[in-house]
C-alpha cells in the first residue's frame, strides 16, 4: 500500500503544482481516507471474514459506513479533477460501496435467519426423540385423523416447495461464482496495467481502474458469500422440513392405527353434503333463471343499438350490448359450475361411503372394484381441474384487462358505470370457479385418502381372503354371459364346449387307431382299405363329437348360419387349396391310385408311401428324409407308381468289356452273378443281352426282376451285381472297357526330330562365331 501511495505521490506531482500545499494535501488526505480501504480489500494479503463470523460482519458493515461517509465527502469537483475522473464516476463510486456494504447487511441477516433455522432442526429433532404418542386419547375420529394428514400434506408441499428453493440457491450460488472468477481476471488484468504504466501520464487513470476493478471483486466475493449463505440456509429449512414431516407422519400413522369410522359421523358426513347440495340446487335454478333474464336482456340490447343513431349513443349501445352480454356469459357459466360443484358433491359422498367400508368392514368389499372406482374418479377430477384452471386464466385475463380499462377511463361517469358493472359480472365469475376450485382440491385429497386406504388394506389382506376374492373373481369370470348370436352363453358353458371337443378329438383319434389296428391284425385287410376306413370313421367321429358339445351348451345350429356363409366365402377365396387338398385326399383313399407302401415318383423324387393324409401325404425316400407332398399333386401331376398293380418289377444293369474279350463267357459270367444274388427273382428268369458295339467296348445289359417289398430297396441290389460282376470279370482275365482314342498322323515329308539339348549347344556355337 504504501508503494502505491509512493507511485501515485510521484505521479501526481505535475498537475498539483498549479495548487498550494496546504490545499493539496488536505485533497490527498482525503482521497486516500475514500480509496485507502478499497485498496486494502483488493490486495492478495487481505481476507475476508467468516461466513459464520457475525462479529466480524458488523464490524466490515461499520467499517464501510466509514469508507461511504469518506467517500460522500470527497465526491467534489476538485477531487474529481485531481483524480483525472468526472464527478458521477466518484458518486457511482460512493453507490457500489453502499451495494458492498448492503451484501454484508443482508449476510447478517441470513446468518439470524441460519440461526434460527439450526435451532428450529434441533428443536424437531428434540420433539421427535421425546414424541411418546399424541395427546388424545384412541378411538380417533376420522375428522381428528384427516385434520393431521391435512397438516402431514401442507408440510409434504412446503418440503416440495423449499427443495426447489436449494436447487434455484445452488444455481445462483453458480451463477455469483462465475461473475467471481469474472472480477478476479478483471482485477489481475488490472494491476499489471497498472504496474506496466507506472510513472507515466496515465498512472492515474490506471490507479482509479485497479480500485474499480478491486471494489468489483469485493462485491463479487461478498455476493458468493451471501449466495453460499443461502444455499445453507435453505438446506437447514429443507431439514427442518424432512424433521417436522417425520414427526407428523409418526403422529398419522399412530392416528391411523386407532381410526374409528363410527356410523354417526358417516350420517354426518352425509347430511352436511345433502344439505349442501340442496343449497346448489337452489343456487342452480337461481341461475338458471337469471341466465334466461339476462339472455332477454341482452337482445333488448342488441335491439337498442340497432336503433341507436348517432356516434355516441352507438358506442353507449355497444358498451351496453358488451355488459349484457358479459352478464349472460357469467350466468351462464355460474349456472355450468354449479351443476359441477353437485357432481363434486355426489362424488365426496360416494368417496365417504366408500371409506366407511374400507375402514369398518374391509373383509366384504371387492379392493379391486373399489380400486377401479377411484382410479376412475381420479381421471375424472382431473379433467375438471384442467377444465377449472383455463376458465380461470381465461377470466383472470379478461379483469386485469377490465381493471386497466377503467383505471385509464376518459368517458363519460355514465359509460363507466357500465363497464363497472362488466368488471362486477367478470368478477362474480371468477369467485364461482375459485369455490370450485377449492371444493374439487378437497374432493381431490378425499379421493387420494381412500387410494390410500385401499393400498394399506391390500397390505393387510390375509391369504384366506385373498384366496376368496379370487374364488369370486373366478366365479364370476365363470357366470359371464356371452351373447352368441341370439343365445347367452356363460363362459362355463363355453368351456365345456371346448373341453369335449378337445377330449372328443382325441378319443376319436385313439378309437381309429385302434379300429385300424384290429383290421390289420385281426380281419387281415390291407393296409390301404385300413386307412380309409381309419380316416371316414375318425372324420364321422370328429362332426358327432362337434354336434354333441353343442348340443350340450344347448346351442342351435341356425347360430352358425352367419358363420357358414362367410365360412364359405372365406373357402371361396383364400381356402381354395386346402379344399382342393382335402377333396383330393379322399379321391386317393377312394379310387386308390395309390396305397400305404406303394413305391412312386414325384417330381424326380423317388420313395414309398408311409401315410395319406387329410390335405397331404407322406413320402419316405429310400435316402430316409420325408417329405410332405399335397394330395392334389398325386392328381394334376405325372405320378410313377411302380407298384400300382404289381409289385414285380424290372431293372437291368449295363456294362461293356473291352474288345477281343470271349462274348459267350461274359455273358455266362454275368448271368452267374444275377442268379446267384437271392433277391433277384427266378422266375421270371433274368435275361443277358449283347446290346451293341459300342465306341471303345463290347455292351451287355442284364435285365432281372425284384419283388418291391417294404424293406426292398432296388439300389443296393444293382450295386451288389455289379461288385459280382466286377469279381468274377478279374478272376475270369476280362477287361472291362475303358475309353481309347487312335491317333492317326498323315504328312507329305519326314519328320524332322532333333534332341533339345543338341539344338542349344549348336546355337551357342553359332553365337561364338
Amino acid at each position: 500500500m504504501d508503494e502505491t501511495r509512493g507511485v501515485m505521490r510521484s505521479d501526481h506531482r505535475g498537475w498539483c503544482r498549479g495548487t498550494s500545499t496546504l490545499q493539496w494535501w488536505m485533497a490527498m488526505a482525503l482521497v486516500l481516507l475514500a480509496v485507502s480501504i478499497p485498496a486494502q480489500g483488493s490486495s492478495e494479503a487481505s481476507a475476508s471474514p467468516q461466513a459464520d463470523d457475525a462479529a466480524a460482519i458488523q464490524a466490515r458493515i461499520e467499517e464501510l459506513s466509514g469508507r461511504i461517509a469518506a467517500s460522500e465527502a470527497a465526491t467534489t469537483s476538485d477531487i474529481a479533477m485531481q483524480r483525472g475522473v468526472a464527478v458521477t464516476d466518484l458518486a457511482n463510486r460512493v453507490e457500489r460501496l453502499k451495494s458492498l456494504r448492503d451484501l454484508y447487511e443482508q449476510q447478517g441477516a441470513v446468518l439470524r435467519q441460519i440461526e434460527a433455522a439450526t435451532n428450529a432442526v434441533e428443536e424437531v429433532k428434540k420433539q421427535t426423540a421425546e414424541f411418546q404418542g399424541l395427546p388424545e386419547k384412541p378411538p380417533y375420529a376420522i375428522a381428528f385423523v384427516d385434520s393431521l394428514e391435512d397438516v402431514l400434506d401442507a408440510q409434504v408441499l412446503e418440503h416440495e416447495t423449499d427443495q426447489s428453493d436449494v436447487v434455484r440457491e445452488g444455481e445462483r450460488l453458480k451463477e455469483a461464482q462465475r461473475a467471481l472468477d469474472e472480477a478476479t481476471r478483471a482485477r489481475r488484468l488490472a494491476k499489471e496495467e497498472l504496474e506496466r504504466g507506472a510513472g507515466g501520464d496515465v498512472a492515474p487513470k490506471l490507479q482509479w481502474e485497479f480500485e474499480g476493478a478491486g471494489l468489483a471483486y469485493d462485491l463479487a466475493e461478498a455476493s458468493v458469500a451471501l449466495q453460499r449463505r443461502r444455499e445453507e440456509l435453505s438446506k437447514l429449512v429443507v431439514e427442518a422440513d424432512e424433521a417436522r414431516r417425520d414427526l407428523q407422519q409418526r403422529k398419522v400413522n399412530l392416528a391411523r392405527a386407532s381410526l374409528q369410522f363410527r356410523r354417526n359421523e358417516l350420517d354426518e358426513k352425509t347430511a352436511g353434503i345433502a344439505d349442501r347440495a340442496n343449497r346448489t340446487e337452489k343456487e342452480l335454478r337461481e341461475a338458471q333463471i337469471d341466465s334466461d333474464t339476462r339472455q332477454a336482456q341482452v337482445q333488448e340490447a342488441r335491439e337498442a343499438l340497432q336503433q341507436a343513431r348517432g356516434e355516441e349513443a352507438i358506442e353507449r349501445g355497444r358498451l351496453l350490448l358488451d355488459m349484457r352480454q358479459a352478464q349472460a356469459l357469467t350466468a351462464e357459466r355460474i349456472a355450468s359450475l354449479l351443476g359441477d360443484f353437485l357432481k363434486y358433491l355426489s362424488m365426496e359422498s360416494e368417496i365417504w361411503h366408500d371409506r366407511f367400508e374400507i375402514i369398518n368392514h374391509p373383509r366384504d368389499v371387492d379392493l379391486a372394484v373399489l380400486e377401479k372406482a377411484a382410479k376412475t374418479r381420479q381421471e375424472t377430477l382431473a379433467n375438471y381441474r384442467q377444465n377449472l384452471d383455463s376458465r380461470m386464466r381465461v377470466v383472470r385475463a379478461s379483469l386485469a384487462e377490465q381493471d386497466q380499462l377503467l383505471a385509464s377511463w376518459q368517458g363519460a361517469n355514465s359509460d363507466k358505470s357500465v363497464a363497472k358493472q362488466k368488471l362486477d359480472a367478470l368478477t362474480r365469475r371468477d369467485e364461482q370457479l375459485d369455490r370450485n376450485q377449492t371444493y374439487l382440491g378437497n374432493v381431490e385429497r378425499l379421493n387420494a385418502r381412500l387410494q390410500e386406504g385401499i393400498a394399506a388394506q391390500r397390505q393387510h389382506v390375509g391369504w384366506g381372503q385373498r384366496v376368496q376374492r379370487v374364488t369370486s373373481a373366478a366365479k364370476k369370470v365363470w357366470d359371464y354371459k356371452v351373447i352368441v348370436g341370439d343365445e347367452p352363453l356363460t363362459v362355463k358353458e363355453i368351456v365345456a364346449a371346448l373341453l369335449i371337443l378337445v377330449l372328443g378329438a382325441a378319443l376319436s383319434r385313439r378309437a381309429t387307431r385302434i379300429l385300424r389296428r384290429q383290421a390289420l391284425e385281426r380281419f387281415k385287410l390291407e393296409a390301404n382299405v385300413a386307412a380309409v376306413i381309419e380316416k371316414l370313421t375318425y372324420y364321422f367321429l370328429l362332426i358327432f363329437v362337434v354336434l354333441f358339445a353343442l348340443q350340450t351348451v344347448n346351442i342351435p345350429l341356425t347360430v352358425f348360419t352367419f358363420f357358414g356363409g362367410a365360412l364359405a366365402i372365406g373357402v371361396g377365396f383364400g381356402a381354395q387349396n386346402l379344399i382342393n387338398n382335402f377333396i383330393s385326399g379322399l379321391i386317393l383313399l377312394a379310387e386308390r391310385p395309390i396305397k400305404l407302401g406303394d413305391v412312386v415318383e414325384v417330381d424326380g423324387e423317388r420313395g414309398r408311401i408311409v401315410n395319406i393324409g387329410a390335405r397331404c401325404s407322406t413320402l419316405h425316400l429310400f435316402s430316409g428324409v420325408d417329405i410332405l407332398v399335397p394330395n392334389s399333386a398325386f392328381l394334376e401331376k405325372n405320378v410313377v407308381n411302380w407298384t400300382l398293380s404289381d409289385p414285380v418289377v424290372r431293372f437291368s444293369v449295363t456294362v461293356g468289356v473291352a474288345y477281343g474279350s470271349p462274348t459267350r463267357e461274359v455273358s455266362q459270367l454275368i448271368m452267374k452273378s444275377v442268379e446267384e444274388h437271392g433277391k433277384i427273382l427266378k422266375n421270371p428268369e433274368p435275361l443277358v443281352l449283347f446290346s451293341d458295339f459300342g465306341d471303345n467296348a463290347f455292351i451287355f445289359d442284364v435285365y432281372f426282376w425284384l419283388m418291391m417289398t417294404t424293406m426292398m430297396d432296388a439300389r443296393a441290389v444293382c450295386s451288389d451285381v455289379r461288385f459280382r460282376i466286377d469279381k468274377l470279370f478279374r478272376e475270369a482275365g476280362i477287361t472291362i472297357a475303358f475309353p481309347q482314342r487312335d491317333i492317326h498322323v498323315d504328312t507329305l515329308r519326314p519328320l524332322d526330330v532333333r534332341l533339345i539339348k543338341d539344338v542349344e549347344k549348336s546355337e551357342q556355337k553359332e553365337e561364338e562365331k
